[in-house]
Order: structure tokens, then sequence, then C-alpha cells
């Protein structure tokens, strides 16, 4: 029973430890280029939804609105994302990535892809397949979806909900 707990304690330091080197090499590769860490997901959906909502972009990145607001605002003032009012509800801000966003992000997944590409080298095609599908039963361990998922995987944005529906059933079977 140690040995299982120290193993899953090591595994988790791993993947802590490979989440934290992928965030400091890419900040450093990608310095000075006006789009930080974090924010390309955020200019990649936008291109992905052009017209879509700051509140839509905060809710798929699970932040909140105001977070989203401080971000918008943030890439509009570096010319990368453009507000504009929403005709219909004066209160709502629809998103689009400029030119100069769209050429911007384009050059950070590149360095984004290379690593990734460095990352992997060596593994074979089946241990990505053995590695992703592991990775994918501990997200449905996570937020109690059975494995294999049904309908794919769970967007990163339904992921909050999924994770507080499945704590509260937990909850309700402690209790009887």
């Amino acid at each position: 029973m140690e040995n299982r707990r120290d193993e899953v304690t090591r595994a988790a330091q791993r993947l802590h430890e490979m989440s934290m080197l992928r965030r400091i090499i890419l900040q450093k590769v990608t310095q000075g280029m006006d789009l930080y860490f974090g924010q390309l997901r955020v200019v990649e959906y936008i291109a992905g939804h052009d017209g879509c909502t700051q509140a839509e972009v905060a809710q798929s990145m699970m932040v909140t609105p105001a977070s989203m607001a401080l971000t918008a605002k943030r890439l509009e003032k570096a010319g990368l994302l453009q507000r504009e009012v929403d005709e219909s509800s004066q209160r709502c801000k629809r998103l689009s990535v400029t030119p100069r966003g769209h050429d911007l992000a384009a050059r950070c997944r590149d360095f984004h892809d290379e690593f990734d590409q460095r990352t992997f080298e060596g593994f074979s095609e089946e241990e990505l397949a053995a590695l992703n599908a592991f990775l994918g039963r501990m997200i449905c361990n996570i937020t109690g979806e059975p494995y294999p998922p049904q309908d794919g995987f769970v967007p990163i944005g339904q992921l909050e909900a999924r994770l507080r529906e499945s704590r509260r059933e937990r909850e309700e079977r402690k209790r009887t």
C-alpha cells in the first residue's frame, strides 16, 4: 500500500515538473513577443470563434469575466485583439484577432509545437497512444466521466461544472 502511495506521489510530482518546465522554457523562448504565457490559448480561441464575447472566452478558459476583461484589454493595447461593443447589448464586447495577433500567435504556436515535438522525441506511436490513454483516464478520474468517454473528452470550459457535479455526487454517496 505504501509503495502505491509513493508511486502516486512521484507521478504527481513528475506531472507538476513537466508543467513547470514547459511553462518556464516557453516563457523564455517567447520573451519579448507581446504574447505572454496563457494568452496564446486566448488568442487561438478567439481566432477560432471570431466575434465571440468576453464572457464566452472566460467560460471556455475557466477564468472570471473580470480576469478575461483585463486580458482582453491588454491584448487590445498590444494590438493583438479588437474589442467592439455588441450592437444588441451595449454591455457585451465582441472579440476578434487582428492581423498582427494572428501573425504573433502563429509564431508562438510554432515554438510550442517545436517544444512538444522535442518533448516526445524517441517515443513510438504505441507509447504516445498509451500515454494519451493514461492521461485520458486521469482526466476521466478527475471529472467523474466513465472511461473511455462516450462522446469524446470534456472541453476545458465544461470541466469546472463537471468537477462540481462529481464532488456533489461523492458527497451524496457519503451521506447515504
